[in-house]
């Protein structure tokens, strides 16, 4: 017989090491065969060239009653929207967003930085089962593009992703590299992963619904604390939002789980000022 345990997503605390649940009295706790934790990378190697996916943002959460800031990752897909995981952002009071970044301990001088409190959450997102776990954040002005700042190209409604199950693919963030580590990477990094069928998936946590894509932890390069929002990229294409993981550690083998992206091409479309192609 299964054991159930308590589910519960973190918001990770850029200042201090340790993590902490973003409160959202929308929410219920349920139960599944492992505990949740917000997306966990490991054994990862720093992005060469700088800002190689220049699509990938930084995220400053200013939450009420914490003294620390919480950091998750996002995409940028259009000049005015930015996409990310939603249970990073609920609760706050607003974001900072900080775009063209490679090193987010440096002023860059490739930096562009803006905040914002316009948050468009999935209508159906159930934060404690990582269901249709995405936000859009709504930008005060459009980004300026350039080398270091450029936009995420999604599956479009002609694409044919099927389950991408075998495929490789590639995530990448400025997550926890360890359980240990205690802070985040300096630098954006990167690792390969291998996308493993729902079905597989669901031996892990039987809340896996199509909308999630899942990712082969069983060699220990996965998501780590940090890395949540962050992109899982396939063939140039953005398919995926990292979304949680096992709360064993960042390095155990069970999968982690990230939103994907075809699933939610419409209710981007409709939601932001993004074309259909």
């Amino acid at each position: 017989m299964l054991q159930l345990i308590t589910l519960f997503l973190f918001c990770i605390n850029f200042l201090a090491e340790a993590k902490q649940l973003t409160p959202n009295s929308n929410f219920s706790p349920t139960f599944s065969k492992s505990k949740l934790i917000d997306a966990r990378i490991v054994d990862g190697d720093e992005v060469k060239p700088p800002h190689y996916y220049n699509f990938q943002v930084a995220i400053f959460i200013d939450m009420p009653h914490m003294q620390e800031e919480g950091f998750c990752a996002g995409s940028l897909i259009t000049r005015r929207y930015v996409l990310s995981a939603g249970h990073c952002i609920a609760g706050a009071n607003k974001v900072e967003i900080v775009f063209g970044a490679h090193n987010i301990n440096k002023t860059e001088s490739s930096q562009i930085r803006m905040t914002s409190n316009k948050f468009r959450f999935h209508e159906d997102i159930v934060i404690f089962f990582g269901l249709n776990d995405l936000v859009l954040i709504e930008l005060p002005e459009a980004v300026p593009l350039s080398d270091e700042i450029g936009l995420a190209k999604l599956p479009s409604l002609n694409d044919i992703e099927g389950n991408l199950e075998g495929e490789k693919a590639t995530f990448v963030g400025w997550g926890y590299t360890s359980d240990d580590a205690g802070e985040l990477s300096d630098v954006l990094r990167r690792t390969n992963t291998e996308v493993i069928g729902n079905e597989e998936c669901l031996e892990s946590f039987f809340v896996i619904q199509p909308h999630h894509i899942c990712m082969d932890c069983r060699k220990h390069r996965c998501p780590c604390n940090g890395d949540a929002g962050g992109a899982l990229i396939h063939n140039g294409k953005l398919i995926g939002i990292v979304s949680f993981g096992s709360a064993m550690g960042c390095s155990d083998p069970l999968p982690a789980v990230a939103q994907r992206i075809s699933n939610f091409v419409e209710w981007i479309i409709t939601n932001t000022d993004i074309e259909a192609n």
